[in-house]
């Protein structure tokens, strides 16, 4: 089974923009992980983004949330949504993105963005979202 894992960006009082700027992170985006954890090449362009944007802004920092679906037990899925939450904070340190402007937050199956009990709506709810913090 192909499971797949999404990266979602939000930011508090932030509008979206397509590239960085000194008062807005970068843009939302939704990619799509297999299961074995390991980031596509279209993940790692998106997650350098990220770390340009937190590398030149050191007023931001991140929340890295992990989300599941309602699949398995309630620990399995908040495990699993750590460790792929754990797998973004990892690229993000390795960009150089200093550690402690990084938080890594575990919802596991707790905030799902879909309701219905279907493949599409579990592949929607397994996801990593990306939510900025201004430090003012």
């Amino acid at each position: 089974m192909l499971m797949t894992m999404l990266i979602t960006t939000c930011a508090w009082g932030a509008k979206p923009s397509n590239k960085p700027s000194d008062t807005t992170p970068p843009n939302p985006r939704v990619i799509r992980q297999p299961a074995e954890n390991k980031l596509t090449p279209l993940n790692k362009m998106i997650l350098m983004r990220h770390a340009k944007f937190l590398n030149t802004h050191p007023n931001w920092s991140l929340q890295i949330q992990g989300h599941t679906d309602e699949r398995e037990s309630r620990e399995y899925n908040i495990g699993i949504a750590e460790l792929h939450a754990t797998r973004i904070y990892q690229e993000l340190i390795k960009l150089g993105v200093a550690t402690n402007r990084l938080e890594i937050e575990s919802f596991g199956e707790e905030h799902p963005l879909c309701t219905a009990h279907t493949p599409i709506c579990w592949q929607r709810n397994r996801r990593v979202e990306l939510v900025y913090k201004h430090d003012y």
